[in-house]
């Protein structure tokens, strides 16, 4: 019942320390991980999990961060089944989890090291309300870290109950090992450092269990009654080899590469790197013991290079390295007395000599049941803490090979299991002293408890929104979150604000070709393209090969009819290599976009069968998310253009089959049939369906409808509909065309001032429209006003010189005037 109790006061200690973040959005990693990641919907094949990284490139890739976890990509899936991009679900989940390793830490410890509910249960809640869990709880893609540890949990007290069972119940002892190896996988697959637990468990077995001292490893070997303790060492080494070597098949026989803003030290010199890497696990160690100053991204300059000797970094970490080689030391001394005591012929009090010679195996079974079944001595439970502590820390050290951050709080996670039971024994150690020092403890652990959580709940509110969340970070990392506040900023089109966003994390770090293209987005939306295009070039010089820079300063080229300098542009985009770019979704899909503009640009040149090898080429590369429909529908405008009709009916209905909602693509269709196919009917009867399934009034279609209606001679329903688009659209959209067309109708009507009033109109709105030009001069010629039609023919012809109808028209006009200007000389 007591057990119970304190289960239920875990699972509400854990659970409402993060009930405040189940509202929370999407933030920062969420993004490419979730929203972009399109393994983790039900169109993508499920295998692809199992052949992509994390952020869902190709594990096999050498821009891959090599970061395989299928098993949480897998829970990612789950969500999005159940309630596709709804936050909430992702983050009940997370929580789940976090709840879920607590309770198997508070087994762990009061089944195996204290034995003691009141202990376990302080170690655990301290464990639960660690600020330094923010990440992994509140950011989604911390669910790596939160499954892997509970599998972790899982495959470490698995061995402990084999070590249980190993010399009296064989059979279950086998499949406890085979449980914890099973686990241990599973661990591994949410995480990299899953693969962990099982050299701890080694490590613990060695040091706490049969407390074997290095020099005495030879005894597995001699003696018969350590047989079933050599088998499991032989065991756990064979699986730790195929494991290691298995995934290292799975990484494509390589390790990442990551750039100099992720991990600066390791680009550089060889003294830098030793004296930062020294640094780096007090940084960490730091972040356990005081996380008050905490950060989403701790990468680029957050931590500062040790590049000198007299860094009072480097006093800090003797301050930390002295007493941790100390507390090793002891600890080994512990295990050199144990061992001795253990397997030497000398007395042991436990069990009496002639027990030991006539039954050495009976008495090692002895030993280690009793060894399992009393509490930890502080040696071995302290032992245990530096063992959850140092090796999941491992991996993140940059011993092994090189990661991706300086700092990552989330991969504190794992680590933190072990932290936190050495802070406990260390708080029982001092209770023992007196009643004063038992009672000051006691308080010291209220308030300790009580800030943490105060702590944790305060940091969970900077993790409701990406903007709360980048705010708070500005002091640790500028450049970054300066940076995606201004991605923040223009997303709700607060041009100001993202101007002095990115700007502000240019001045801390001008090398972020990333922060350089978003300003770059920033001034083409605004319009102003000779800044956007500075900002691309810029990009360019930091990042070069990165397509969609380029695609982008080609489009502001265009927009200043540089079509040449476009060209070059696109072309260098479009032969960009792939290999060794970590945004692979942004590099495909420049690359598509660059063919498909690039093709564009061809065929406005009626560079016709080099546009289709490109366009064809964009089909034939462009992944699953790239939707061809604008690709398809350029194709159709191809064709069309070699009078491949059947060809380019095709790819209209195709490109509207691909998506519907289309709305150019469905224009040409519509138009081939009104124009190519002269069906009208048919034209017609696809137009009105579409319109009566759009929800609201659609600009484009309506005058299509329009012009259909007026090409069918249908002149009163054609202008009642123009009408309409006047009354709808008069404020957001040029309707010069419809003017046009409007005059149009009113001549075939018969009401002229109505026709040259539109007319009027629609040149007021496009003064370079040339064919209003044209029918306004035929008009004031049919009404006789000769003057004002002579000055709308040239006008027309200043705009198209060789016109001929135009010409004829004008020279008609010309030769009536004369023969008005004659005398008349008839009798």
């Amino acid at each position: 019942m007591q057990e119970q109790t304190f289960c239920f006061l875990i699972i509400a200690f854990s659970g409402l320390v993060y009930y405040n973040t189940f509202n929370a959005d999407f933030a920062y990693d969420d993004n490419r991980a979730i929203r972009e990641n399109e393994d983790i919907r039900p169109t993508a094949p499920i295998s692809d999990i199992f052949f992509n990284d994390f952020w869902g490139t190709s594990i096999q890739h050498s821009g891959s961060h090599k970061s395989y976890r299928p098993l949480c990509v897998l829970s990612f899936r789950l969500n999005y089944l159940l309630g596709e991009l709804n936050p909430w679900g992702y983050h009940v989940f997370n929580v789940t989890l976090h709840v879920l390793v607590c309770l198997l830490y508070f087994h762990l410890l009061s089944v195996f090291v204290f034995k003691d509910y009141l202990w376990s249960l302080f170690c655990t809640i301290l464990f639960s309300v660690h600020p330094i869990h923010c990440e992994a709880v509140a950011g989604i893609v911390g669910r790596a870290d939160v499954g892997s540890a509970l599998f972790f949990l899982i495959a470490f007290i698995s061995y402990l109950y084999h070590i249980t069972f190993r010399y009296y119940y064989v059979q279950h002892a086998w499949i406890c090992f085979a449980c914890c190896v099973l686990f241990a996988i599973i661990s591994l697959l949410f995480k990299e450092t899953g693969i962990t637990v099982l050299g701890i468990c080694f490590l613990y077995d060695i040091c706490t269990v049969t407390r074997l001292h290095p020099f005495r490893l030879g005894l597995l070997f001699r003696s018969k009654a350590l047989r079933p303790i050599l088998a499991s060492y032989i065991a756990l080494s064979i699986t730790i080899f195929l494991i290691l070597f298995l995934r290292y098949l799975v990484m494509g026989s390589a390790v990442p590469s990551f750039s100099a803003s992720d991990n600066p030290a390791a680009h550089s010199a060889w003294y830098i790197r030793l004296l930062t890497f020294t640094y780096l696990p007090v940084a960490n160690m730091w972040l356990l013991l005081c996380p008050w100053r905490l950060s989403f991204d701790w990468s680029m300059d957050a931590v500062p290079l040790v590049t000198k000797l007299w860094d009072h970094r480097l006093f800090l970490s003797l301050i930390f390295y002295v007493p941790a080689w100390s507390l090793t030391v002891r600890l080994m001394r512990s295990l050199a007395e144990s061992s001795a005591i253990l397997y030497d012929d000398r007395y042991d009090e436990n069990f009496n000599l002639e027990q030991r010679a006539s039954n050495r195996r009976s008495f090692f079974a002895s030993a280690f049941a009793m060894r399992c079944s009393q509490p930890l001595s502080d040696a071995d439970a302290a032992l245990l803490a530096v063992l959850l502590l140092v090796l999941p820390f491992l991996p993140a050290t940059n011993l092994f090979f090189y990661v991706g951050f300086v700092l990552a709080e989330r991969v504190l996670y794992m680590p933190s299991l072990g932290f936190c039971l050495l802070l406990t024994l260390a708080f029982r150690h001092f209770a023992k002293f007196s009643s004063f020092h038992e009672n000051l403890i006691k308080l010291m652990a209220f308030v300790l408890l009580l800030s943490q959580s105060c702590r944790t709940v305060l940091r969970n509110y900077d993790w409701l929104t990406e903007e709360s969340l980048y705010v708070s970070g500005t002091e640790v990392n500028p450049a970054k979150a300066w940076s995606n506040l201004g991605n923040i900023y223009a997303s709700r089109n607060l041009f100001e604000l993202a101007e002095a966003s990115y700007k502000n994390a240019l001045q801390v770090r001008g090398n972020m070709g990333d922060t350089h293209y978003n300003l770059g987005v920033l001034y083409q939306n605004h319009g102003d393209f000779l800044m956007a295009e500075h900002a691309y070039r810029n990009a360019l010089l930091c990042r070069p090969f990165f397509t969609v820079a380029y695609l982008n300063l080609a489009l502001c080229l265009e927009k200043q009819n540089r079509e040449k300098e476009m060209e070059e542009i696109l072309l260098k985009a479009i032969h960009i290599s792939g290999e060794g770019i970590k945004d692979q979704r942004s590099y495909k899909f420049g690359l598509i976009s660059s063919l498909y503009n690039l093709g564009r640009l061809y065929r406005s040149q009626n560079r016709i069968p080099e546009a289709l090898e490109l366009l064809n080429e964009a089909l034939e590369k462009r992944p699953q998310s790239f939707s061809p429909h604008s690709i398809y529908n350029l194709i159709g405008e191809c064709y069309l253009e070699q009078s491949l009709l059947d060809e380019s009916e095709q790819m209209f209905q195709l490109s509207v089959k691909t998506k519907p909602s289309h709305i150019p693509g469905f224009v040409n269709l519509v138009k081939f049939y009104q124009n190519e196919k002269k069906d009208l009917d048919k034209a017609e009867f696809l137009l009105t369906q579409k319109i009566q399934s759009l929800p609201s009034a659609n600009f484009q279609l309506m005058v299509l409808h329009g012009s259909l209606l007026l090409q069918k001679e249908e002149f009163t329903e054609s202008l009642v509909i123009y009408q309409s688009v006047v009354e709808t659209f008069n404020a957001t959209e040029n309707l010069s065309e419809v003017y046009y067309n409007m005059g149009t109708i009113y001549r075939n009507l018969k009401r002229f001032n109505d026709s040259v009033s539109c007319l009027k109109r629609a040149i007021g709105l496009h003064p370079n429209f040339a064919h209003a030009y044209m029918n306004l001069g035929a008009l004031y010629h049919l009404i006789g006003q000769y003057a004002e039609a002579e000055s709308a023919y040239e006008q027309a012809l200043i705009l198209i010189p060789e016109h001929e109808h135009t010409l004829q028209n004008l020279q008609k006009l010309k030769r009536l005037m004369q023969k008005k200007s004659q005398p008349n000389t008839s009798p």
